[in-house]
């Protein structure tokens, strides 16, 4: 039988994931493999984004809602930890 370690299965799982950007984004953060490096000239100062931020439809559409999750989450940027994120 063929035995296969977590780490390769992960990195397996990594590598099938190639042109599924958001698929693979939701396994980074599930998983934190691989380690990855914000840009060296990014946008964010250094930072990863590690979530989506609202779109402007959400804003103006439903903005007693919007405010209500910023208000429990933290501000709407990319660089905001959400609650589940614990690493």
């Amino acid at each position: 039988m063929l035995q296969i370690s977590e780490s390769q299965l992960v990195n397996k799982k990594w590598i099938a994931l190639f042109g599924q950007g958001l698929e693979a984004f939701a396994e980074w953060r599930r998983l934190d493999y691989p380690e990855l490096h914000p840009a060296v000239a990014g946008a964010l100062n250094g930072n990863m984004p590690v979530r989506f931020i609202y779109p402007g439809t959400e804003q103006s559409l439903n903005p007693e809602n919007y405010k209500a999750a910023v208000a429990n989450q933290g501000p709407d940027l990319l660089t905001t930890q959400l609650w589940f994120d614990v690493k």
